[in-house]
């Protein structure tokens, strides 16, 4: 399988592209707006031309363009922002989003430069938005139907899936669900096929080896002469439990695994400063269940109000239950089958905001990898 060299939009930390190396795909040009985001990208692949700009100047783009034309670049992978298409976004404006014009800039790229693959990425609801404001171009088509026309004018062969979950498609432990779109000028590209359902893999699979933590704790602090774990406490660099108001911790803990704790007793149920309850939202104060996948890994994961963000917990003895916290990076990291030891550089290793930010936008690398593994060459 020969060496297929790509160029990413919207690189975000290189967290999808990890593993693409297994399917012999080498990026060699990103581009990406945040800064800090940038350094962490050429930190994790300093081979790869970073560049940090905006893909809506035309001098940021000639730039990349310049270095798909010198390194013969045959794939465009593209992630544009998803926070105007997001379910998790609440807004009530967010149709109005300016950056959901930014899949004209990718559209615009690939008239731009002869790919001969294309590979775009986003929240399921991207393949519907349809706005004659913020879109006037697209002549009231939705983005799905946008791209059907522009992939097959050019002569690419196109395959558009609205519901792709990572868990189905790799051995991601993490019900990940995005919209895919596969373009080639070569022949045919599809989705790999489905695992059988006794391979997908659950969150006991993922985390059920690693020790224990409440909230605040420091994995290695806490276990550098345990017996278990002193001689290997490289793996918990960055098991670290954010840190929760007692409060919280206390609801948490009389929150049996697998359980809401809005069906706790009234004395462990999540309340105002004020003491009146708190409005009742499915997937908060929740913990998950050991045999069942991570939830969708989102920004803001440190908390307890997001997607199911609680550790599954453990029964103990005076019948509460362990972990009362959210998940640590290791853990996040795992719910992407990545390295226990990321290489995150040190600057950002502490930095725990950045890295469940990226963390929370990324695509998920395994199914990346299974992807291309399909990609026609």
């Amino acid at each position: 399988m020969r060496e297929i060299k790509a160029a990413v939009m919207f690189a975000n930390a290189g967290i999808g592209e990890f593993y693409a190396r297994h399917a012999n795909v080498k990026v060699v040009v990103a581009i990406e707006l945040e800064t800090d985001r940038a350094d962490l990208y050429k930190s994790i692949y300093p081979d790869c031309e970073v560049i940090n700009g905006d893909v809506t100047k035309p001098e940021d783009m000639e730039r990349f363009l310049k270095k798909c034309q010198e390194e013969n670049v045959e794939l465009l992978l593209a992630s544009p922002p998803c926070q105007g298409h997001s379910k998790a976004n609440q807004s009530e404006n967010k149709d109005e989003d300016i950056r959901n014009r930014l899949v004209l800039n990718v559209t615009q790229t690939i008239d731009a430069y002869p790919f001969k693959n294309v590979l775009i990425e986003n929240v399921p609801d991207f393949l519907d938005y349809q706005s004659d404001t913020i879109l006037p171009e697209f002549g009231g088509l939705t983005v799905r139907e946008y791209l059907e026309k522009f992939f097959a004018e050019r002569n690419f062969k196109v395959d558009i899936n609205q519901y792709v979950n990572a868990r189905e498609y790799s051995e991601t432990p993490q019900n990940r669900t995005r919209a895919i779109v596969l373009a080639s000028k070569i022949s045919n590209w599809s989705l790999p096929p489905k695992l059988p359902k006794e391979k997908w893999k659950t969150i006991e699979d993922a985390i059920g080896d690693l020790p224990s933590l409440e909230s605040g704790e420091r994995g290695i602090i806490k276990y550098e002469n345990d017996p278990d774990w002193k001689d290997r406490l490289d793996i918990l660099k960055y098991h670290n439990a954010p840190y929760w108001k007692e409060k919280d911790v206390e609801v948490m803990k009389h929150t049996a695994t697998g359980c809401s704790a809005f069906d706790n007793l009234p004395p462990y149920r999540p309340t105002k400063k004020n003491g009146e309850p708190k409005e009742y939202y499915r997937s908060a104060y929740r913990r998950p269940k050991w045999d069942d996948a991570f939830p969708c890994v989102l920004q803001g994961s440190d908390g307890m109000g997001g997607m199911v963000t609680c550790h599954p917990g453990r029964k103990l003895a005076d019948g509460t239950y362990s972990d009362a916290r959210a998940y640590t990076i290791l853990e996040l990291l795992r719910s992407y089958a990545l390295p226990n030891v990321f290489p995150f550089p040190a600057w950002a290793s502490d930095d725990e905001n950045l890295l469940r930010d990226v963390l929370g936008e990324a695509f998920a690398p395994l199914l990346v990898k299974n992807i291309l593994l399909n990609m026609p060459r």
